[in-house]
């Protein structure tokens, strides 16, 4: 038997924008969801440590034992060059190629994800899709991954997803450059946890995502 859960805590696991790097921590969304709903964040890890596995997401959840995981599984982006602009037509075949190899690794690995989410039916899973970005060409993988990520995770009972490829619109209000969000971009995602969820974020102050 596990102990509970410590009350009122997450940890979050998300990728480029977690760290509030091009805002500062006082615009991040997470720092933004503590202050406005009373939620305490035990830690706020990048998500690269769990391309591999889902092995190392558990280890997570052992050792912070939180109430909630805001999870954001690696689309793999990262994996295709910013430069396809410049490429060749063929290169472009190849690269789709990749795409479509990668996207049934991403499979296995989301997969992976949602097994460790089964064995953890006292937790609550709050996992998001990629964040939308302004280059047609990545926009597009990010969608593919998200349409994957529906698949598998928006089904579970202890799971709440959040496609933020639907609810972030692609306008220069939001984004600093490509898929960075500005503080107002942090703003809008942090509500959409909040609101998306059916978790009571709230506070003294009221209901968060009112």
């Amino acid at each position: 038997m596990k102990e509970s859960s410590i009350p009122n805590s997450f940890i979050a696991i998300c990728g480029n924008n977690i760290d509030g790097s091009y805002v500062g921590e006082d615009f991040s969304y997470i720092n933004l969801l503590t202050r406005q709903t009373g939620y305490h964040c035990l830690a706020k890890l990048s998500n690269a440590g769990l391309e591999e596995s889902g092995k190392a997401l558990q280890e997570q959840i052992d050792y912070y034992n939180p109430e909630i995981i805001v999870l954001q599984p690696d689309d793999m982006i990262k994996r295709y060059s910013s430069t396809h602009i410049r490429l060749s037509f063929i290169q472009l075949v190849q690269l789709s190629m990749l795409s479509f190899i990668k996207n049934k690794s991403n499979k296995k690995y989301f997969t992976s994800i949602k097994t460790i989410i089964d064995n953890n039916p006292e937790k609550h899973f709050i996992i998001l899709s990629p964040v939308p970005c302004n280059s047609k060409y990545q926009d597009k993988v990010k969608i593919m991954r998200g349409q994957e990520m529906k698949k598998i995770f928006s089904e579970a009972n202890n799971t709440t997803y959040v496609n933020l490829l639907n609810s972030i619109k692609k306008k220069k209000r939001f984004f600093i450059e490509s898929s960075y969000l500005n503080k107002f971009g942090h703003t809008l995602l942090a509500r959409l946890i909040a609101k998306k969820s059916s978790l009571n974020f709230s506070t003294s102050q009221g209901k968060f995502a009112a």
